[in-house]
């Protein structure tokens, strides 16, 4: 019979007989350095890309309500206009100011921020954008810039001798337009700061966490085609950004022109400030009087110089105007316009594409070139 002693220590030694089977069962593994950056590096990258998606979201919010908002005042803009002939558009190109500052940069993966060059053409980007958004509001015929080109041609001929002046074209009136619309592009950036990069210690993180951040800025002036005179000027801006891109993400704004970039930050920053030109655009030459010319008479019937296309319709009524000779400030050489006589009254009876034809209700006396308004806009007595 074993002594209590002995049964102790047969218990002890079955606990450690149980304990050395039971640690025999079970496998501890212990990451390796690589592991742990690993597992630290997508922990990161989740955290990261988190906060980049609620930034974005904000940020595409107060982007979204800048749009609508330009959306809302252009279109109170042009319910206030209707009624009224169509006003006869130059654009000219714009010019890029802002570039002649912006160092040329080449994108580094080591470089925390970088500035990216505007893609090539980007002035005739912006300004083939603006006419698009003139010609959208169905307020305006925007003259194409050959046309431009050669009635300015034309200009330069006369002004050599050698064309009869009395049929060459004046300058500040080509091919009949109202008004110019001069644009400078005075602000840039195109940037690209990278969050992770490849000298980033933890792995998984890359160069794919990256903010491009975009901003451009336009002064636009709009100018009367008859006396040169500056009707309106303003600046108009636009920003935008994105995170969480790759790094080759603004190669996009450098291949593609600026009309067909409009996903991108540039392409929105650019629409922004192009929106808040044109409500700009509208808003000063909807207070301007619109004319047109007598083309000439013939059988006590009128031709005007304005058609179907400038929403000309039967009915309409203008008063015409004797324009006299134009007055020029003796001190500055600016024009000052022309003093004008009213000669009577006329009703459109028909209309074609680029003229239309009117009969007298009161008055005498037209000729070609008296000026024409839309009745009850202001002349000059």
């Amino acid at each position: 019979m074993l002594s209590t002693l002995q049964h102790s220590t047969i218990s002890a030694w079955r606990r450690q007989v149980v304990l050395m089977v039971l640690l025999s069962m079970v496998t501890f593994t212990v990451p390796a350095h690589g592991q742990l950056l690993e597992i630290g590096g997508a922990l990161a990258k989740k955290a990261i890309n988190k906060r980049q998606q609620q930034q974005q979201q904000k940020q595409q919010a107060s982007q979204d309500a800048d749009a609508a908002n330009a959306s809302a005042e252009l279109q109170a803009a042009l319910d206030s206009w209707k009624g009224q002939p169509k006003i006869r558009l130059a654009v000219m190109d714009l010019n890029g100011t802002a570039f002649k500052t912006q160092t040329s940069a080449t994108p580094i993966s080591t470089t925390s921020t970088i500035a990216i060059p505007p893609p090539a053409d980007f002035a005739r980007g912006l300004t083939e954008m603006l006419t698009t958004s003139l010609l959208k509001t169905d307020r305006f015929v925007v003259l194409e810039r050959a046309a431009l080109d050669k009635v300015v041609s034309e200009q330069d001929l006369a002004a050599s001798g050698r064309v009869n002046a009395d049929f060459a074209p004046a300058k500040g009136k080509i091919i009949g337009a109202q008004a110019f619309v001069l644009g400078d592009i005075t602000q840039y950036k195109l940037e690209q700061s990278s969050i992770g990069g490849k000298l980033s210690v933890l792995k998984g993180l890359g160069g794919k966490v990256d903010r491009v951040t975009a901003m451009v800025g336009i002064d636009i002036r709009i100018i009367d085609a008859a006396t040169g005179q500056i009707l309106a000027s303003q600046h108009a801006s636009g920003n935008a950004s994105i995170s969480g891109v790759s790094a080759d993400f603004t190669k996009t704004d450098q291949t593609l022109s600026a009309a067909a970039s409009i996903s991108t930050p540039l392409g929105q920053a650019s629409r922004q400030a192009l929106d808040k030109a044109v409500v700009s655009i509208v808003n000063a030459l909807k207070k301007q009087p619109w004319s047109a010319r007598v083309l000439d008479v013939r059988q006590g019937r009128v031709y005007i110089n304005a058609g179907k296309e400038l929403g000309i319709a039967p009915g309409m009524e203008f008063e015409v105007y004797d324009q006299g000779e134009l007055l020029t400030d003796p001190d500055s050489g600016q024009s000052l316009g022309s003093p004008e006589s009213k000669l009577g009254l006329v009703r459109v009876s028909s209309v074609d594409t680029q003229y239309c034809v009117a009969t007298a209700l009161n008055g005498s006396g037209f000729k070609r070139a008296n000026v024409v308004r839309l009745k009850g806009s202001p002349g000059k007595e």
